[in-house]
């Protein structure tokens, strides 16, 4: 290897600063795509309850269920109003429970 080869590779590799862990990142990146009402996925197009939901399945993973982030996107699912008897409104039932804004199914829900 020539001298400017074996130069640009040390100049490159000493002067990117060492990554940070990947958790670390990831949580960062995970926050950043959080919007105002708490909710993740609008910036992608993704649905906002499914993408939410799984936000706060990475939070718990990262053990981060009890941060502001989340709270806010537990906030989000409690206000955010989906359809009967589907798939998004098992996963915001299934993200409430065990907090303040754990829901019970309603008469009508129970008998459909």
């Amino acid at each position: 290897m020539s001298r400017w080869c074996a130069a640009t590779l040390a100049a490159m590799v000493f002067a990117c600063p060492a990554s940070a862990d990947p958790l670390t990142d990831g949580y960062a990146w995970l926050r950043s795509r959080q919007d105002v009402r708490g909710a993740f996925g609008a910036t992608t197009g993704e649905d906002e309850t499914v993408a939410t939901h799984e936000a706060l399945e990475a939070f718990a993973a990262a053990s981060q269920s009890l941060s502001a982030e989340a709270e806010n996107a537990r906030f989000f699912l409690a206000l955010t109003r989906t359809s009967a008897a589907t798939e998004l409104k098992q996963r915001r039932g299934l993200a409430l429970v065990g907090t303040a804004f754990a829901f019970t199914p309603s008469l009508d829900e129970a008998h459909a």
